[in-house]
């Protein structure tokens, strides 16, 4: 997103929204990190985990913003394995349970959903920035989400407040 507005944290020339401010890559870049360091804390990776990261974005991200020594393997056994789960794979599980019928799944603990706290389309502009390789895949559900998202900001954190309320 090209603005003339200045950055909210440095006044750069912001380029990019998160939430409801703007902000130039290298902020965004380091909310968008933060976001993720703040998610993993929920977990309780210790030094020497093994992880198990099947892609080169979630690799990138994982080396980027854990900062103990861990061994990162791409298959086989692992302490904790690692996927590429958004905010908005959490809201179309969530509708998908809603409409099925079915009642919410606890999630694994060993499974770390990294990317839990953004949007794909956050995702998809941090790596960008980073030109790092990642695809995000759009569902019919993402598509209306993102266009209630845009007619009612704040729509996708809600539903994923009223999911983790849901599986508490």
């Amino acid at each position: 997103m090209k603005s003339a507005k200045p950055c909210h944290k440095c006044s750069r020339n912001a380029e990019y929204r998160l939430v409801d401010k703007e902000y130039c890559k290298k902020c965004y870049s380091g909310l968008v990190e933060q976001k993720i360091r703040h998610n993993l804390r929920g977990y309780s990776i210790k030094k020497d985990s093994r992880l198990l990261v099947p892609d080169k974005a979630s690799r990138y991200i994982v080396e980027k913003v854990i900062n103990l020594p861990v061994k990162i393997v791409s298959k086989g056994k692992a302490d904790y394995k690692i996927v590429a789960w958004t905010m908005d794979d959490e809201n179309e599980s969530l509708i998908k349970e809603f409409f099925e019928n079915k009642k919410p799944v606890r999630q694994d603990k060993k499974t770390v959903k990294l990317f839990y706290p953004l949007s794909k389309k956050e995702m998809v502009q941090y790596f960008s920035i980073k030109k790092v390789a990642y695809k995000a895949e759009r569902t019919e559900i993402n598509k209306i989400l993102d266009e209630f998202e845009e007619k009612y900001p704040g729509t996708k954190a809600s539903l994923l407040a009223s999911s983790e309320s849901l599986t508490r």
